[in-house]
Protein backbone atom coordinates (compact mmCIF):
# COMPACT_ATOMS: atom_id res chain seq x y z
CA UNK A 1 0.00 0.00 0.00
CA UNK A 2 1.53 3.30 -1.11
CA UNK A 3 0.71 7.03 -1.32
CA UNK A 4 -1.37 6.34 -4.50
CA UNK A 5 -3.77 3.96 -2.61
CA UNK A 6 -2.58 1.58 -4.80
CA UNK A 7 -1.48 -1.88 -3.18
CA UNK A 8 1.53 -3.74 -4.99
CA UNK A 9 1.30 -7.15 -5.12
CA UNK A 10 4.69 -7.97 -4.83
CA UNK A 11 8.15 -7.23 -3.01
CA UNK A 12 9.25 -6.67 -6.10
CA UNK A 13 7.07 -4.03 -7.18
CA UNK A 14 7.08 -2.40 -3.54
CA UNK A 15 11.21 -2.63 -4.12
CA UNK A 16 11.40 -0.42 -7.20
CA UNK A 17 8.71 1.80 -6.10
CA UNK A 18 10.78 2.67 -2.93
CA UNK A 19 13.86 3.05 -5.51
CA UNK A 20 12.13 5.31 -8.31
CA UNK A 21 10.27 7.56 -5.18
CA UNK A 22 14.02 7.79 -3.54
CA UNK A 23 15.70 8.51 -6.49
CA UNK A 24 18.42 10.66 -4.92
CA UNK A 25 18.93 7.93 -2.07
CA UNK A 26 21.10 5.31 -2.15
CA UNK A 27 19.01 2.30 -1.28
CA UNK A 28 19.26 -1.69 -1.22
CA UNK A 29 17.59 -4.83 -0.41
CA UNK A 30 18.51 -7.54 1.29
CA UNK A 31 17.42 -10.99 3.09
CA UNK A 32 18.02 -11.17 6.57
CA UNK A 33 19.87 -14.20 6.57
CA UNK A 34 22.45 -13.01 3.81
CA UNK A 35 23.41 -9.87 6.65
CA UNK A 36 27.54 -10.15 7.09
CA UNK A 37 30.30 -8.45 8.00
CA UNK A 38 30.35 -6.99 4.72
CA UNK A 39 26.94 -5.22 4.06
CA UNK A 40 27.69 -1.63 4.33
CA UNK A 41 27.02 -0.12 0.79
CA UNK A 42 24.13 1.19 0.58
CA UNK A 43 22.88 4.47 2.32
CA UNK A 44 19.68 2.56 3.53
CA UNK A 45 19.26 -0.66 3.56
CA UNK A 46 15.79 -2.42 3.72
CA UNK A 47 16.14 -6.15 4.85
CA UNK A 48 13.49 -8.56 4.90
CA UNK A 49 13.18 -11.85 6.59
CA UNK A 50 10.60 -14.59 6.02
CA UNK A 51 7.59 -14.21 7.89
CA UNK A 52 7.24 -15.71 11.43
CA UNK A 53 3.64 -16.01 11.13
CA UNK A 54 4.60 -18.25 8.27
CA UNK A 55 5.80 -20.65 11.16
CA UNK A 56 2.34 -20.01 12.82
CA UNK A 57 0.39 -21.01 9.67
CA UNK A 58 2.53 -23.69 8.74
CA UNK A 59 3.87 -24.99 12.73
CA UNK A 60 0.44 -24.40 14.73
CA UNK A 61 1.28 -24.70 18.27
CA UNK A 62 4.82 -26.58 16.91
CA UNK A 63 5.90 -23.03 15.75
CA UNK A 64 6.48 -22.25 19.29
CA UNK A 65 10.15 -23.48 19.11
CA UNK A 66 10.90 -21.41 16.04
CA UNK A 67 10.76 -18.16 17.69
CA UNK A 68 12.82 -17.82 19.88
CA UNK A 69 15.79 -18.75 16.98
CA UNK A 70 13.88 -16.04 15.03
CA UNK A 71 14.63 -13.48 17.46
CA UNK A 72 17.86 -14.56 18.01
CA UNK A 73 18.87 -13.93 14.23
CA UNK A 74 17.02 -10.82 14.17
CA UNK A 75 19.16 -9.79 17.56
CA UNK A 76 22.59 -10.84 15.58
CA UNK A 77 21.49 -9.47 12.40
CA UNK A 78 21.08 -6.02 14.01
CA UNK A 79 23.88 -5.85 15.91
CA UNK A 80 26.12 -7.16 13.11
CA UNK A 81 23.79 -4.22 11.47
CA UNK A 82 25.22 -1.90 13.93
CA UNK A 83 28.77 -3.01 13.54
CA UNK A 84 28.92 -2.37 9.99
CA UNK A 85 28.35 1.37 10.69
CA UNK A 86 24.58 1.74 10.19
CA UNK A 87 23.30 4.27 12.80
CA UNK A 88 20.04 3.12 12.89
CA UNK A 89 17.89 0.16 13.01
CA UNK A 90 14.82 -0.37 12.64
CA UNK A 91 12.33 -3.64 13.07
CA UNK A 92 8.65 -3.44 11.43
CA UNK A 93 6.10 -5.74 10.69
CA UNK A 94 4.41 -5.77 6.85
CA UNK A 95 1.08 -5.89 8.26
CA UNK A 96 -0.21 -3.76 5.79
CA UNK A 97 -4.35 -4.74 6.43
CA UNK A 98 -3.85 -2.55 9.67
CA UNK A 99 -2.96 0.56 7.54
CA UNK A 100 -5.49 -0.02 4.42
CA UNK A 101 -8.56 -1.35 5.90
CA UNK A 102 -8.24 -4.62 3.85
CA UNK A 103 -8.92 -7.00 6.43
CA UNK A 104 -8.68 -10.35 3.93
CA UNK A 105 -5.38 -11.19 5.69
CA UNK A 106 -6.64 -10.14 9.00
CA UNK A 107 -6.57 -13.49 10.41
CA UNK A 108 -3.37 -14.64 10.49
Amino acid sequence: YVDTGDVLPTKQDRENYLQKRNSDKDIGFIDLERVTELTDKPQYLICSHKDPDKLGETYQQSALKYFDKVALLYAEKIAQLLKNGYQNVYLVTDHGFVLTGVLTNSDK
